[in-house]
């Protein structure tokens, strides 16, 4: 079955990635790296500071934040920041859990009423507080 520690999200799948992703740095097959979902984001951000030359980090962050945030992964807050982006972000992410109050939350966060981001997520406080008054 799939018990605790196995398969792909398990901890040996993990360790696995983590294996995978050593043996891509010797390699240097970098851009694959960045793609290994099994290491954690950070791991993969810190270690492609390390050994990309800026060109391709840049474009390299510049894939895997779009990826990211194609997907409504939460995880590219660490990449967008707390910006324009992350509303895209959290629009994709609403998309794709229907995770309101996640959402709605995060928005606390980002730029104040009256921006053009504020304006276009609006109605997910409306329709986080008609959730609250239920």
């Amino acid at each position: 079955g799939g018990g605790v520690g196995r398969g792909p999200g398990g901890r040996a799948g993990k360790a696995l990635g983590y294996l995978w992703a050593c043996l891509l740095v010797v390699s240097k097959d970098y851009g694959r790296v960045m793609a290994e979902r099994r290491v954690a984001l950070r791991d993969r951000v810190a270690l492609a500071c390390r050994v990309m030359d800026d060109a391709s980090l840049s474009a390299s962050l510049r894939t895997l934040t779009h990826a990211l945030v194609e997907e409504g992964d939460l995880s590219a807050l660490l990449l967008t920041g707390l910006n324009w982006r992350a509303q895209v972000l959290l629009s994709h992410f609403l998309d794709a859990t229907g995770d309101v109050q996640s959402a709605t939350l995060l928005l606390a966060f980002l730029p104040h009423p009256g921006t053009q981001a504020f304006q276009y997520t609006r109605e997910w406080v409306e329709e986080y507080r008609d959730l609250l008054d239920r």
